[in-house]
């Protein structure tokens, strides 16, 4: 995009100002008050059976006292991987 327009200016203004306005938001982590703190990871992969193109989808979701925080499908380059080699990706792709 090297030609910009009026319009361009116009939703670049709208964004600054919607940045500023939001300048004191963002989320905050309260230690909990109770000491039991739960942290849970899930992994999964399933082997290459979609019939269309053989390739195995892995993914992960990582929990925080019951509150999902992060997550990831991922499918993969090559066709089927053997688990061996999966089991040595899958935690490194968290990473």
């Amino acid at each position: 995009m090297s030609k910009y327009t009026k319009d361009h200016f116009v939703m670049a203004k709208r964004v600054l100002r919607y940045l500023q306005g939001t300048r004191d938001y963002g989320l905050l982590w309260k230690k909990p008050s109770c000491p039991d703190f739960h942290f849970t990871a899930y992994a999964d992969a399933d082997l290459g059976s979609e019939k269309d193109d053989r390739r195995s989808i892995t993914g992960f979701v990582l929990q925080m006292n019951g509150c999902t925080y992060a997550y990831r499908t991922t499918s993969s380059l090559s066709p089927m991987l053997t688990p061996a080699v999966l089991s040595l990706l899958l935690p490194l792709s968290v990473l």
